[in-house]
C-alpha cells in the first residue's frame, strides 16, 4: 500500500494540530464557555500539569536530565524556538526573551501564547525543583499565593517592550 503523505508532511500536520490546540483553541473555547479570567487560569493549570507530567515521565525513562532551574527555564523556550537567555543577578535569575515565534498566535494581544509558555515553564520548574511556582504578570497572577518561587514578568513584547523580561526568585 502506498503512503498518502510523506513523513515530513505528517510531522508538520502533527505540529500544526498541537500548536493550534495549545495556543488557539484551548484558550478561545474556554473563554467562550467560562469567561476570560477562568479561561486563563484553566489553560495555566492544564498546561502546567501536562508539562510536569511530561518532565517526570521523560526523567523516569532516563531521556531527560534536568536538575536545575536555569535548564528547566530554558528547555521549553528551546523546544518552541524562543530566543531566551538566563543570567544570575544576586539572589534572582533574569530571563530575557528577544525573539518569540509564539507571538504569531497572539495577534489580538490577549496573552494566550504567553500564558501557555509560562505554564510550561512553571510545570518544568516545579517538576525539577519540587517547589511551587507563582507567576505574576501585569494583567494576572497564576499559581498559589503560598508559592516557593515567584516568576514575575517585568517587560513584555505584547505590551510594547522591546523584549520580554522575567525575574525568578525565591519567595
Amino acid at each position: 500500500m502506498r503512503a498518502l503523505v510523506d513523513d515530513s508532511l505528517l510531522s508538520e500536520l502533527k505540529i500544526e494540530f498541537l500548536e493550534n490546540v495549545a495556543f488557539n483553541l484551548l484558550y478561545e473555547e474556554a473563554k467562550n464557555l467560562f469567561g476570560e479570567v477562568a479561561a486563563r487560569q484553566l489553560v495555566y493549570k492544564i498546561m502546567k500539569e501536562a508539562s510536569k507530567s511530561m518532565v517526570e515521565r521523560f526523567r523516569s525513562q532516563g531521556l531527560l536530565n534536568v536538575n536545575d532551574v536555569t535548564t528547566a527555564l530554558s528547555l521549553p523556550c528551546k523546544a518552541f524556538g524562543v530566543a531566551a537567555s538566563c543570567e544570575r543577578e544576586g539572589d534572582k535569575l533574569l530571563v530575557r526573551v528577544r525573539e518569540c515565534p509564539l507571538l504569531k498566535f497572539d495577534e489580538d494581544k490577549s496573552g494566550r501564547a504567553c500564558i501557555t509558555m509560562m505554564s510550561l515553564v512553571a510545570g518544568m520548574v516545579e517538576s525539577v525543583t519540587g517547589k511551587r511556582v507563582c507567576i505574576i504578570t501585569p494583567r494576572v497572577r497564576f499559581g498559589t499565593s503560598s508559592a516557593d518561587l515567584v516568576i514575575k514578568m517585568l517587560k513584555s513584547k505584547l505590551l510594547g517592550d522591546e523584549e520580554c523580561l522575567f525575574e525568578v526568585r525565591a519567595k
